[in-house]
């Protein structure tokens, strides 16, 4: 949330003290930026078969959506003036313990890898992060493959993931103090090295996603679909 109202302080000068004005602003729009200036880059090589306006285009209106739409929804959290808790005075001003307060207290760039300065403490939480991680990579193996393909049922199986078992860790784990990390797992620019390879890749996540969450089974929340992970493995 941090990052969203750090584009706020051409609004509201009070945001930078309330979030530190020490810190430097790191707007979104920058990542945005860099990709459209290498993509830019690779159009002037004109080694690559792509139809670049288009991609010009996709990536424009993701960057809009996140610098517009998602800071307006923060934004409105901010200022509670969003429907579900506009109706409550002074939300902010309740106490954490409160269950009316709209925030959860959890930790600066929690991390799922042992060993780390960050990493998660309590060894049952840090499994389910882990789990939460690799379900993200499972998602995010999907949407490379349905990208390069143009495979719409590609895409729902990404979003199947994003909306059921990730979903399911990601709102779980914040009521016991802790939360997914997304932490990077770097395959490069290519998971594998052709179509084929890259499905094999992604089977492989699946399998072992699927297999760890067995072994956590007893950690699970209550609305862990675990039998997801067949369905998606039949269609990957």
């Amino acid at each position: 949330m941090v990052q969203y109202l750090y584009s706020a302080y051409a609004l509201k000068p009070e945001y930078a003290e309330i979030v530190g004005g020490e810190i430097t602003a790191n707007h979104v729009g920058k990542l945005y930026d860099a990709v459209i200036t290498t993509l830019a880059e690779l159009k002037q090589v004109g080694d690559l078969n792509l139809d670049f306006n288009a991609w010009f285009q996709e990536i424009g209106d993701v960057k809009a959506e996140g610098e517009f739409g998602h800071f307006k929804f923060f934004h409105s959290l901010y200022e509670a003036s969003h429907p579900l808790i506009k109706n409550t005075p002074d939300i902010w001003s309740l106490p954490a313990s409160d269950a009316r307060y709209p925030s959860y207290d959890v930790p600066i760039n929690p991390t799922a890898y042992d060993g780390r300065p960050t990493s998660i403490e309590d060894t049952d939480l840090r499994a389910l992060a882990w789990l939460g991680n690799m379900n993200y990579w499972s998602m995010l193996l999907m949407l490379d493959s349905a990208y390069r393909s143009s495979s719409a049922p590609e895409v729902a199986l990404a979003q199947a993931i994003m909306m059921g078992p990730l979903n399911s860790i990601a709102r779980y784990l914040p009521t016991k103090g802790s939360a997914v990390p997304f932490d990077p797992l770097s395959l490069g620019f290519n998971p594998g090295l052709n179509a084929a390879a890259n499905k094999r890749v992604t089977h492989l996540m699946l399998q072992e996603t699927r297999d760890f969450a067995r072994s956590i089974e007893h950690l699970l929340p209550a609305d862990f679909n675990i039998q997801m992970y067949d369905q998606l493995l039949n269609e990957v």
